[in-house]
């Protein structure tokens, strides 16, 4: 590949002392007060506090991603491109619909072929602890700063396909010529090797490609995608823990690394028992809408008013749940005595079963299988979800403080730390929020973040 001389070659002549630009790897302090948030000690103590991520990927997986490391403490700034930003503003409805303007006079609707419409709540749910940058990426203005930024940046994340990346100049080869401790992640639907390494790619062609979506379907009808995002959702989250284990091995060796993930390869190992039982060669695997397993009694069946989970994984569990459903003999019927002779007559078993539960309500089985010490659940709508008691005793739903829509909830961080105060997280940005707010505090004199603004203005469709 021609080398291309390195926007790092000439850095930005900055005071770091002064903390207008906070040194890659400093405290998040002087970040996070660049917003005029106060930073808790808390805050500080989060594992990815002072790590420094600027992220150009769009869509869900490199977004997701992003907002894991931010849920980490890390500052995230995410660089979009005018008019619309991140294509995900505009995936609905359902969309949030905003007040006419918000406090600044900034209108908080995302347009859209001259539609005006609210945020999107797919976007909202993948970019909460993230500040949100409007530059043209291509402008005269827009390239020099995006450069800079990235020259201050411990981690830089996007998502182009591999030719495109290549006619942008923003390769990890160019890049990590001035900067080589940069950890740069690349995120495609394919890979940048491969015959399909510049195929587009969503989630659902990741799950098709995958597999899972043979398998979550019932034998004969046509196959359906799993019904969230997850091709997306498990290649963020296998980026985000690569980053995160480049940054450990960087602050012992100062090296920075080239991370290459996909949607492909990220089903391929979220499809590892499924494709490791037909590699050692079991049968063809079968469309069984999600009830394949190895254990005999996985799945769900219907009860009077809704579907119940049973989870029958030894044969212990097994005698349990047949004292419980009044049948003690067929814990003693030769036909059934062990998982593999359950397995073997699986469909029997089903039909037996299938006419017990019929009998009760969700929440009567539910007792009286949990009584018994038999693994169950109820089969919940999203309605049920947020209401669930478990889900509200884990905090797993946030209320957060968006800047023009007020309070919103959303989907919560996924773990807790026993020894780390988290600090609230704050709420997924309007188009553009913090742009003068960052480029001011990466040097950039009003004048030049003037330019940058007019750049962006001349890309819009705005009437």
């Amino acid at each position: 590949m021609t080398h291309i001389a390195s926007p790092f070659d000439n850095p930005p002549m900055v005071d770091r002392a002064s903390g207008s630009v906070p040194a890659r790897g400093e405290s998040a302090a002087a970040d996070r007060t660049m917003s005029g948030e106060s930073l808790s000690e808390a805050t500080q103590d989060l594992p990815l506090a002072g790590t420094r991520v600027v992220d150009i990927s769009g869509s869900y997986a490199g977004p997701y991603c992003t907002m894991m490391l931010g849920d980490m403490g890390a500052e995230v700034i995410k660089v979009e491109r005018p008019p619309a930003g991140d294509e995900c503003r505009t995936w609905g409805p359902p969309f949030i619909p905003p007040p006419a303007t918000s406090q600044e006079g900034r209108s908080s609707a995302v347009s859209c072929g001259g539609m005006k419409q609210g945020e999107s709540a797919w976007f909202l749910s993948a970019n909460r602890n993230k500040k949100s940058v409007l530059l043209n990426m291509k402008g005269a203005a827009g390239r020099p700063a995006l450069l800079r930024l990235i020259g201050s940046a411990d981690v830089f994340v996007e998502n182009m396909r591999p030719a495109a990346l290549e006619r942008s100049g923003l390769t990890y080869n160019e890049l990590s010529q001035g900067h080589p401790e940069l950890i740069y992640c690349a995120i495609t639907g394919f890979g940048m090797d491969g015959p399909l390494r510049d195929a587009p790619a969503y989630d659902l062609i990741g799950e098709g490609y995958g597999g899972i979506m043979s398998v979550s379907t019932e034998e004969g009808r046509r196959p359906l995608k799993v019904g969230t995002a997850v091709s997306d959702i498990v290649a963020g989250m296998f980026a985000a823990f690569a980053i995160a284990s480049c940054l450990v091995r960087r602050r012992e060796t100062g090296r920075g690394e080239f991370i290459d993930v996909s949607l492909l390869d990220g089903q391929i190992a979220f499809m590892a028992p499924r494709l490791a039982a037909y590699l050692v060669g079991d049968e063809l695997q079968r469309c069984r809408g999600g009830s394949e397993s190895p254990i005999a009694i996985y799945r769900s069946f219907r009860a009077k008013d809704g579907f119940v989970t049973l989870a029958v994984g030894n044969d212990e569990i097994w005698s349990r749940l047949c004292l419980a459903l009044g049948r003690p003999q067929l814990r003693d019927d030769a036909r059934f005595r062990t998982n593999a002779d359950r397995k073997a007559r699986q469909m029997e078993l089903f039909e037996i079963l299938e006419s017990e539960f019929p009998a009760r309500t969700k929440q009567e089985w539910i007792s009286l299988l949990s009584e018994a010490g038999v693994p169950c659940g109820p089969v919940n709508s999203c309605e049920e979800v947020v209401a669930e008691p478990q889900v509200l005793a884990r905090g797993a739903l946030l209320d957060l403080e968006h800047d023009t829509l007020g309070r919103i909830r959303l989907a919560g961080v996924p773990w807790k730390l026993a020894q780390t105060m988290t600090p609230e997280p704050f709420g997924p940005p309007v188009l553009g929020e913090h742009t003068e707010e960052i480029l001011a505090a990466h040097g950039f004199s009003a004048e030049e973040i003037s330019e940058i603004g007019r750049e962006c203005d001349g890309l819009s469709h705005d009437p």
